[in-house]
């Protein structure tokens, strides 16, 4: 199995996770899936986020820069509130698009139940955190995945030299960080959790002491299916 684990690393700046781009004081990523909206929204919220609001031009054509050039999808979901100043719909959903001419335009009539690439929208990282290179941060901690295929006690071990921890995800708030540092990617993952005795009977807990009881075990199943 992989190894997921996490670190604490502190320094004061504003940053965006790796495959998130900035503008402005928000980080942008287009998703590679082809959900309905309801779908896309709640996958941006695994992230802490939503569907990427575009309220002016600039933020459309900055935005299109980075998602068509290195695609040849040609349209995506933005939030629904999006907007250049005309009236908004409430029975359509919202995109943007590339049409023949490769003009990038907003469009606010898309049929809602459609399949469609997305553009999900966080927040920049403001605070007395900030993660090493190719760690990702979420909740105050940075987050890593390994592809090193290890037993519990050599991913303990691993995860040690790189002067970090197996991870815990002993409450809902740290399932919901794994699942935005794995989200895409098909496979298990070694955490901190292992089987203890207590008073002659054996049972799971992490290593913070806590029990071994997933609260989003449904969301960590998805991100693994969205991955095969």
């Amino acid at each position: 199995q992989t190894i997921l684990h996490f670190i604490s690393f502190c320094s004061a700046v504003i940053c965006c996770n790796p495959g998130w781009f900035p503008y402005g004081q928000k980080c942008y990523r287009g998703i590679q899936f082809d959900y309905d909206v309801r779908l896309a929204r709640r996958y941006c919220q695994i992230f802490g986020g939503d569907l990427a609001v575009i309220s002016d031009n600039a933020s459309l054509q900055n935005m299109a820069s980075i998602l068509f050039e290195n695609s040849n999808e040609r349209s995506y979901w933005v939030h629904e509130n999006s907007s250049l100043g005309e009236t908004v719909s409430s029975t359509y959903c919202s995109y943007i698009y590339a049409d023949e001419a490769s003009s990038v335009k907003l469009g606010t009539d898309g049929n809602c139940d459609n399949g469609k690439q997305f553009v999900c929208e966080v927040a920049k990282t403001d605070s007395d955190y900030i993660c090493p290179p190719s760690w990702s941060y979420y909740g105050n901690i940075c987050y890593k995945t390994f592809k090193n295929l290890a037993t519990y006690e050599q991913a303990v071990s691993y995860c040690s030299l790189q002067r970090a921890q197996l991870t815990v995800l002993d409450n809902i708030a740290k399932e919901h960080n794994a699942a935005s540092v794995i989200i895409g990617q098909k496979g298990s993952y070694l955490v901190a959790a292992k089987q203890v005795k207590t008073n002659g009977s054996e049972s799971f807990k992490w290593t913070s002491g806590n029990d071994f009881e997933p609260s989003c075990a449904e969301c960590l199943a998805q991100n693994f299916s969205q991955g095969e």
